[in-house]
């Protein structure tokens, strides 16, 4: 009785912290909002509520991926497994939409489809088990890159739903996405403009997260209707608070914005201000992405490390345990000789797997940290160019703004061409594939520079245009590129470049 009272106490406890950080999270307070979930967790793992766990886990992964935080996928599949042993039809939608979104935010959009396509099986299957506003925004959510006007009928319908049960959050999210419908599809900006102050309204009173988002889509309305000193007063608004939320992706969109009202009203100083502090931002943006996924990487071989670890002490112990047995028992020497010999050969099998499996963590690390050491620099390229591309694009300018902008894209271009992202990429590179440059070289010492970047990127299976944004150049020059290593390389027709690169 007494066990019983107090199990509900815990789960009583843990759903006031549950609230508690709900609370703080759309107040935009996510440390404390961080803080409350944890408690709740705790005290329903002592109530052993695993509903409650569900609900923390799949709450806490949202707030970890608003930060940027790596360990949104973690909590989010948590809770989907507790979910499926529950057989929660609606939990099980909802995590898998949430999961869907967090694949989304890497712009993993195969991850996306497939996501996306188990949720829809569930709504074939089970929609009387999900709730009326939340099956209409799945469904349009589904449509939003396929079919506009479906992605606009259902969210139509989920906004209705939600007017007639008064859900603030759920209807601050319909009118938003609306707006953006409205504005990239339909192209009626004055309901886009109408959509986005009501979710506005809500936001502020109830979705705090959303509020520098929905700014910057109001600014980039005002910006497309020429509404210049519009555009920069809700864009300066939005980019105060996503700064302090730390969201450097969309702090970029609020700059842009910002620095083609600028351009376009001719207040130069102001246009060239936005233009450094974004050529700032690229950098310091390119540099914490890279801090959080080594840190998230660094966190998945350390756990794998411990797991390896643990499996050694298990051997360990198991060894000791076999000395002791073998100590105490009445076997004779020759059987205990035997029975060491065979452990020893045993635990020597096991001990050379564990290294085996050390090392495969290892090259699995370094693989990873590689590949994103190219894709951020593919961002970061990406948006250089687009930097340089507008700053080409200004004409008409005074002699004075005109050395300006001469001086700004050199800065560009150095960054573009920069050979301290090549460092950090070999260093990574070699430290799995240690022979492979010299490899090359013996086999024709003429190979340039260049083409050794080339043939790395062939080796770790980046396509053209991969490649092509990673070397700045157009996917015909790599193609030219990739035509003359293989003469260099002695490749004859029918030989593919990649196996044989594979093989060094």
């Amino acid at each position: 009785m007494k066990k019983s009272k107090a199990m509900e106490n815990n789960k009583f406890l843990g759903n006031a912290n549950y609230y508690l950080g709900v609370k703080h999270a759309y107040q935009a307070k996510y440390d404390s909002a961080v803080f409350y979930i944890d408690k709740a967790i705790l005290l329903h793992q002592k109530a052993n509520c695993e509903r409650c766990l569900a609900e923390d886990y799949d709450f806490l992964s949202l707030i970890y991926t608003k930060n940027n935080k790596p360990k949104d996928f973690e909590y989010g599949f948590k809770a989907l497994k507790l979910y499926e042993k529950l057989r929660d039809i609606s939990g099980i939608a909802n995590t898998l939409y949430h999961i869907k979104k967090y694949y989304g935010e890497r712009e993993d959009f195969k991850k996306v489809s497939e996501y996306d396509n188990r949720v829809m099986a569930i709504l074939k299957k089970d929609e009387n088990q999900i709730n009326k506003s939340d099956k209409y925004r799945y469904q349009g959510d589904f449509y939003l890159r396929k079919n506009p006007d479906s992605a606009l009928f259902f969210y139509q319908k989920a906004l209705d739903e939600d007017t007639k049960k008064n859900t603030l959050r759920n209807l601050c999210i319909d009118y938003y996405i609306l707006g953006e419908l409205y504005r990239d599809y339909e192209v009626d900006l004055d309901r886009a403009e109408i959509y986005y102050k009501k979710s506005l309204l809500y936001a502020e009173k109830t979705h705090k997260p959303l509020v520098g988002s929905i700014l910057n889509s109001l600014g980039k309305t005002y910006l497309v209707q020429k509404k210049f000193q519009k555009c920069i007063d809700y864009s300066n608004r939005a980019k105060k608070i996503l700064s302090n939320e730390n969201d450097w992706d969309s702090v970029e969109v609020s700059m842009l914005n910002l620095y083609t009202s600028y351009r376009n009203i001719r207040e130069t100083d102001a246009a060239f201000e936005c233009v450094e502090e974004m050529f700032a931002l690229s950098d310091s943006l390119y540099n914490k992405k890279i801090e959080a996924i080594s840190a998230e990487l660094d966190a998945k071989y350390q756990n794998e490390k411990n797991k390896t670890e643990i499996l050694r002490l298990q051997i360990r112990q198991q060894k000791d345990h076999t000395i002791k047995w073998g100590l105490t028992s009445g076997l004779s020497m020759l059987s205990l000789l035997f029975f060491f010999a065979y452990r020893s050969f045993k635990r020597r099998k096991n001990e050379n797997r564990l290294e085996k499996e050390k090392l495969d963590q290892k090259i699995r690390h370094k693989t990873k940290q590689l590949t994103s050491q190219a894709l951020m620099m593919m961002q970061k390229n990406k948006l250089l160019n687009e930097l340089l591309k507008s700053l080409t694009e200004l004409k008409d300018t005074e002699p004075e703004a005109r050395k300006k902008i001469s001086e700004l894209k050199r800065k560009l271009k150095r960054s573009l061409y920069s050979e301290k992202d090549w460092e950090l990429f070999r260093h990574y590179f070699e430290e799995i594939n240690q022979d492979f440059f010299h490899q090359l070289l013996r086999i024709n010492n003429k190979i340039t520079p260049s083409e050794l970047k080339l043939s790395a990127l062939i080796k770790l299976r980046f396509n053209i245009k991969e490649t092509a944004s990673l070397l700045n150049l157009s996917p015909d020059s790599v193609k030219t590129a990739r035509y003359i290593l293989r003469k260099k390389l002695y490749l004859n027709k029918g030989e593919n470049i990649y196996e044989f690169l594979n093989k060094l």
